[in-house]
């Protein structure tokens, strides 16, 4: 069945079966409409190459639902955590699977959310920890402090 004939409703249902067929999703990555793109983008079923290329989407939810989508390989977690919209890198900063060097980045973000998160963040190494507990912001020591 050709997706071009389906309703959006329709699209948005199937781009977020997880049993949906991996063609199937790639071709919906390629769809103009950014509700099926972001559908794609938190299946956790979407191949790694189409999550990859959703994570350069011009719409920020899609490459927010990249970000958290469990699926998302490391390297493209690291790439997400460089993106203009800070609501992108805290989800970056949020992730267990975000490589060490990446948390210690965004541990000097400008935006105290995303170092926020990287203060949650279990993952994040004790020295970085210990520097974030020094952070102007009430809300980042409060997070150190309650990391396990």
């Amino acid at each position: 069945m050709s997706m071009k004939i389906l309703s959006i409703k329709e699209k948005i249902a199937i781009a977020k079966d997880i049993n949906t067929p991996p063609d199937a999703l790639t071709e919906l990555a390629g769809d103009s409409n950014w509700h099926i793109r972001q559908r794609v983008a938190n299946n956790p079923s979407t191949p790694v190459d189409v999550l990859t290329k959703l994570a350069g989407d011009a719409d920020w939810f899609t490459r927010e639902k990249v970000a958290v989508n469990l699926s998302t390989p490391v390297d493209v977690l690291t790439t997400l955590a460089g993106d203009s919209d800070w609501f992108i890198r805290k989800e970056a900063a949020s992730d267990l699977n975000t490589p060490t060097d990446t948390l210690i980045k965004l541990a000097g973000d400008s935006n105290w959310i995303v170092r926020c998160c990287v203060a949650n963040n279990p993952s994040t190494p004790v020295d970085v920890l210990t520097e974030l507990a020094n952070d102007s912001k009430w809300s980042v020591r409060y997070r150190v402090a309650g990391n396990p």
